[in-house]
């Protein structure tokens, strides 16, 4: 049996040495001290960490510093590559919370306190969006989730709620998307079993939004085809570029048409706290749902997203049965999770989000936002002065794409060259960055996720990028 009061006292004295290993390595990070990847191969990778399954040499302590010093290092200002957040430690400390707890959250006496945040929090973001009081929304494992889920409440909504009883009839349902929408937009609809052709393109323009002057032309040659538009999502902002679709004009169409508007707010849904470009989502108000991910720009560790609802009926009627979404009753189990999230074990994430909110405020979140949105535009303003450089498109977000394009080298060797810089600018350890293609040209691409980068920063990779050889 178990020893459980040594268990507590072994739990006591390797807890407080992670954290002090913890508190160091932060402190490391901040100050430039350690690289921000040491990049070893798959296989190297699996060779060791088998080994050490097999035959295992490491103390808990041991174990977890390895593991530490081995991965990408997000709190290092030269971290500037995938759209992950770098995780405030109060974050850290409340899934540590979570983690103990370990409070499932498909019913109510399971869940009771995280329950009521998720309401909290959700309750907190709908009335920031514009939405009435019964607005509301819950918390899921991730944007990709969030997105499926509200396609499939709008499916449901549009078909009266047969389509979860009845499944595919003769409807040909099909989604209207930019084609700047993230890929797990057509993995949902394929999913959902609609098909590659319910997926309806809209191109985007030279800032890559969505072109809103061709929504109408696409949208009647779809009818002529016999489809039924029942969804339209838009990007607020896109991954590739961080780009902002027109969501008012969209949100009008959706409205005339009787359309499920959806946004995607998972990366730069953020905004809405911003007092400075809070306008990029002008018309926000008007769509039905829309996702936002705590684990990108709002500093949570993941997975953290919220799935909002203008209409709390709306939510519940995912999965409900049959005509079951036409009564009221459910309204008075908002706190029965289960009938409306996809998971029925669910992790207790939205203490993250409540914790960041709490302690830090609203204020500070969107004023964080800013600084990454006008570090962004400065670092643009500085490639755009360099007549060795190529920017993508000026930036709306915090996501700067561009590419090295040298006087004395052949424009078709840009491709290999810029290819070359990446890889050899991360092996540096001074920087973590990732490419993009964007009509068959590579783009260095910068996600500035971190509020300790500075323009100093990306002034030196400028540099560092130029004298590669």
């Amino acid at each position: 049996m178990t020893d459980i009061p040594s268990s507590i006292d072994q739990f006591r004295i390797h807890g407080h040495q992670l954290i002090d290993f913890i508190a160091n390595y932060l402190d490391q990070c901040s100050h430039s001290t350690i690289p921000v990847t040491a990049y070893k191969s798959p296989e190297k990778s699996y060779a060791n960490w088998q080994q050490e399954l097999n035959e295992p040499t490491l103390t808990p302590d041991a174990l977890f510093e390895q593991i530490i010093h081995q991965s990408i290092h997000l709190h290092h200002p030269g971290y500037i590559g995938h759209q992950v957040a770098v995780a405030q430690p109060l974050s850290i400390l409340a899934d540590t919370v979570a983690s103990l707890l370990n409070n499932g959250m498909a019913v109510y006496e399971m869940g009771q306190v995280s329950v009521a945040m998720e309401r909290a929090v959700c309750s907190c973001l709908t009335k920031i969006i514009g939405w009435q009081d019964q607005s509301t929304g819950f918390f899921t494992s991730g944007g990709t989730l969030a997105n499926l889920t509200a396609l499939l409440t709008a499916r449901q909504v549009c078909s009266a709620g047969s389509y979860w009883d009845q499944g595919h009839q003769s409807t040909s349902y099909a989604v209207m998307v930019s084609s700047e929408a993230h890929y797990c937009i057509a993995r949902a609809i394929k999913i959902m079993g609609l098909g590659n052709d319910a997926i309806i393109t809209i191109p985007v323009n030279k800032k890559f939004q969505l072109d809103v002057e061709s929504i109408n032309e696409i949208y009647n040659k779809a009818l002529q085809q016999g489809k039924k538009i029942f969804a339209f999502v838009g990007n607020a902002a896109s991954t590739g570029t961080g780009s902002y679709d027109d969501l008012e004009t969209i949100g009008k169409f959706c409205k005339l048409h009787n359309i499920w508007f959806h946004v995607d707010g998972a990366h730069g849904g953020a905004v809405i706290l911003s007092k400075k470009y809070n306008h990029l989502v002008q018309g926000l108000e008007m769509a039905d749902s829309m996702t936002l991910d705590f684990h990108k720009l709002l500093q949570t560790s993941v997975l953290c997203t919220a799935l909002l609802y203008k209409s709390s009926g709306a939510s519940h009627q995912t999965f409900a049965q049959g005509a079951q979404y036409l009564y009221e009753d459910h309204e008075q189990e908002w706190y029965q999770l289960g009938k409306r999230t996809f998971e029925c074990t669910k992790t207790m994430m939205v203490l993250k989000a409540y914790t960041l909110i709490h302690q830090l405020g609203l204020e500070r979140l969107g004023a964080d936002v800013d600084y990454r949105y006008e570090l962004a535009r400065k670092f643009a303003d500085i490639i755009m002065a360099d007549n060795e450089f190529e920017l993508a498109t000026y930036p709306q977000s915090n996501i700067v794409c561009f590419r090295y394009t040298p006087s004395n080298t052949n424009p078709g060797q840009f491709n290999q060259l810029n290819l070359e810089i990446r890889t050899r600018i991360n092996e540096s350890g001074q920087y973590y960055i990732v490419q993009t293609s964007i009509d068959h040209k590579i783009y260095l691409r910068t996600s500035l996720m971190n509020v300790q980068t500075t323009l100093e920063d990306l002034a030196v990779l400028l540099k560092l990028i130029k004298a590669v050889k």
